[in-house]
């Protein structure tokens, strides 16, 4: 029951009376010894002393859910009788100890910090410098008691009442506990380690076999599309062409080159702004290219200063990176543009995510500008401006409300307040308005028009009676006032020379229209084809053809547009096989293994502590260098980077400090005997219990040093002894003059603790 915890067998009993020799007790004492019970049992005595638990107690009761790490610990170190002195090391300094190749080593010496990890604290504290200082003070507490049986926490506000342990003493300690931080730290033990590079490999394996599976499956396809690449590419390269052709309100400064996008009108890096509050950035989020965003919740503005050479009509482009839409206002001279206002997403917030927007058309007079971005209270991150002069001689405009022919209203109040819209009153089933064009040069136009929606309010757009679009001014652009105005492209038709009829109508309500426009598109050579026939022409093939510049098949194979177009032409065969090794690499990387986590310590921010008087952190003195206690003698030198917890555990256990093993030779004796040598074993100190067998108590001590502090050598000493062998009952005479047992002429009765009954009990069971 002391070695273990646990009651013999009955095979254990028959096996031990059958044995006559005169070593059969100090066999059962080896095999107790041996037992994996005998670290799980006097782990529990060490975790008291430790003030182990699985929760943080006091006043909010919070899970640790890793402070079974440093218990494992425990009753490991026991079980292969890990010395005393290196038990101690371990503890205070684990991390900071030479590091070990061993993973299991290296993970062992973290799990042991948990010591200062755990413990009760109390969270509940508003001032966050005294929480600290408690738990400063409560780590000090529990190494005082546990390594030199000393109440060094007593002198936190005064020097120690009785014992010779002054507040400046107290205080270099705390220099040390409070330049250690508490941190839960991953442990890449050999079994992790080993399960995380089989998991790796097979990992690698199921990819080659994947890319193995679609070079074969692909082979054919990639013969053909070899034969006939120079005809595909010149295909995919005019389709990008009018890709790009088919919305004039698209961005255009990314297809300049750098040194005609800065010989534009008006360039600007972010950054480079004239008045804001905006805060620019070259290292997180700018890293390489510089940005603005804002510096937190505000109204951000950025204000640019910018010098016209000759009037005309401008489009206004902002390159920035948003993974969240955080809208905003960009104006020129107070008057606010009706384009993108920063709402795009972008995909994320650093450099590889920056892309050109257009914030609207401005005409402008020649002259001196404002350009102003405003935001609140987030800002995207901009890196860019462009002011890129328009061409607007391809341009014929004509007002809404000049329309030719039509059952439609005209408003200019309200609704059309400063500008005149086309709508409706609801009065017709279909309500339509038609304006004559005189087209001058034959040629690809695109149809945009300028109106305000706040619901959907789609109609059909025809040109001589061909339909273009059953959805046009289908888009939401705000509100149905003045300002949710918003160009926006509609459709490409192609015009002959001569007068042709633009028709808008609609089976329901109207959207608020304002202006209409022709734009000549620049066709370049060629006759031009419209972008949904060369889609059809191409097919998936198109997302292949254009990755097609890279000859290598390995890198046209991770090409994902390329990718899904060679895929959607596989047998069923090999999509069968493919869809088995994904799913297979799917299952791998959800069950990748994790390493075990535990509650450790590391040097945080490293410094002394001045001496708080009376214990208040709001009446500082002095500080304090980090050190040790006096009382025991030999003082220690920390260096100025590191903590100092290594010099402290190396003191501990220096051959010069005799509290450690007396203390720990005093608590095996009380868990044998159920009282100790001496009575109070966690106070050595002016108010403890005077040793009832000083002699003994040194003995002890120096064979645990002599014994390598081997715990197992001091427990053989011990119960192998004629004192821990005898009975209970002793001689009347000795219960008559020593009735306290204190000369220990008898055994002393020792209550067996809830976990050893219930143990016992599960055991006989």
């Amino acid at each position: 029951l002391d070695l273990t915890g646990l009651p013999p067998s009955v095979e254990e009993q028959e096996a031990f009376l059958a044995d006559p020799s005169d070593v059969a007790y100090a066999r059962v004492v080896e095999r107790l010894l041996a037992s994996p019970a005998y670290g799980e049992r006097w782990a529990r005595h060490w975790l008291d002393v430790a003030r182990y638990g699985d929760s943080n107690g006091v006043d909010e009761n919070h899970a640790l859910p890793h402070a079974h790490q440093y218990r494992n610990w425990v009753i490991d170190a026991l079980n292969r009788d890990l010395p005393y002195d290196r038990f101690v090391l371990e503890q205070l300094a684990g991390d900071l100890l030479p590091p070990s190749e061993d993973p299991d080593a290296q993970a062992d010496r973290l799990r042991a910090t948990g010591f200062l990890a755990i413990g009760s604290k109390i969270l509940a504290e508003k001032d966050e410098v005294k929480r600290r200082m408690d738990f400063v003070d409560e780590q000090i507490d529990t190494f005082s008691k546990a390594f030199l049986g000393l109440t060094a926490a007593c002198a936190r506000c005064h020097d120690h009442k009785f014992d010779p342990i002054g507040i400046d003493e107290y205080y270099a300690l705390a220099g040390i506990f409070h330049s250690t931080e508490t941190v839960d730290l991953p442990l890449e033990t050999s079994a992790f380690l080993a399960a995380r590079d089989a998991t790796q490999a097979e990992l690698l394996a199921s990819e080659d076999a994947e890319r193995e599976l679609l070079e074969a499956a692909t082979a054919p396809l990639l013969a053909e599309l070899d034969l006939r690449e120079r005809a595909y590419r010149d295909a995919a390269a005019e389709a990008v062409r009018f890709q790009r052709l088919v919305d004039p309100e698209q961005p255009r400064a990314g297809e300049l080159a750098a040194e005609v996008l800065r010989a534009a009108p008006f360039w600007s890096e972010a950054e480079a702004f004239d008045r804001g509050n905006v805060a620019p950035d070259h290292v997180q989020y700018g890293a390489g290219i510089g940005i603005i965003s804002d510096p937190g919740a505000q109204e951000n503005f950025a204000e640019y200063d910018l010098s016209l050479a000759e009037a005309g009509t401008f489009r206004l482009e902002l390159r920035y990176a948003a993974a969240q839409p955080r809208p905003g206002r960009v104006s020129i001279d107070g008057a606010a543009l009706d384009g993108d206002e920063l709402g795009s997403v972008t995909g994320g917030w650093m450099p590889e995510h920056q892309a050109w927007h257009l914030a609207g058309e401005v005409t402008l007079a020649a002259g001196a500008h404002v350009l102003r971005l405003e935001s609140a209270p987030m800002m995207v991150h901009i890196d860019q401006l462009a002011l890129l002069p328009v061409d607007t001689s391809r341009r014929h405009e004509r007002e809404a409300e000049s329309f030719d022919r039509g059952n439609a209203v005209i408003a200019r109040e309200g609704y059309g307040e400063g500008i005149g819209i086309v709508g409706d009153l609801g009065e017709h089933p279909t309500t339509w308005f038609e304006l004559d064009w005189d087209v001058e040069r034959p040629g690809t136009y695109g149809v945009e028009v300028r109106y305000a929606a706040q619901d959907a309010r789609p109609m059909r757009l025809s040109v001589d009676g061909r339909t273009l679009r059953e959805d046009a001014l289908g888009e939401v652009t705000g509100d149905w006032y003045p300002s949710g105005q918003r160009w926006r492209h509609q459709a490409l038709c192609r015009l002959e020379a001569g007068r042709c009829v633009l028709r808008l109508e609609s089976d329901g309500h109207l959207p608020h229209v304002d202006r209409l426009r022709l734009t000549l598109l620049d066709e370049g050579p060629g006759s031009p084809r419209s972008a949904e026939r060369l889609a059809e022409e191409l097919d998936l093939r198109l997302g292949l053809l254009r990755a097609l510049t890279h000859a290598d098949v390995p890198d046209l194979l991770t090409s994902d547009p390329a990718r899904r177009a060679l895929e959607g032409e596989l047998l069923d065969g090999d999509r069968t096989a493919l869809a088995d090794l994904r799913g297979r690499r799917d299952e791998l990387q959800a069950q990748a293994p994790m390493p075990p986590t535990a509650m450790t310590v590391r040097d945080g921010t490293v410094g002394d502590l001045p001496l708080h008087r009376r214990g208040s952190h709001l009446d500082l003195g002095d500080a304090v260098p980090r050190g040790v206690l006096g009382v025991v003698g030999g003082g220690v030198e920390v260096p100025a980077d590191r903590s100092g917890r290594l010099e402290l555990a190396r003191w501990l256990v220096a051959p010069d400090n005799p509290l450690p093993a007396r203390v720990l030779a005093n608590r095996l004796w009380r868990w044998h005997f159920g009282v100790g040598l001496a009575p109070s074993p966690s106070d050595f100190g002016a108010r403890g219990g005077v040793p009832s067998h000083p002699d003994l108590l040194d003995h002890l001590a120096g064979r645990l040093r002599a014994e390598g502090w081997s715990w197992k050598q001091l427990h053989r000493c011990i119960v192998l002894s004629s004192t821990y062998r005898q009975g209970t009952r002793g001689a009347p005479a000795a219960h008559e003059r020593d009735p306290a047992n204190r000369l220990l002429a008898r055994q002393h009765p020792v209550r067996l603790e809830a976990e050893a009954i219930r143990d016992s009990l599960l055991a006989v069971t």
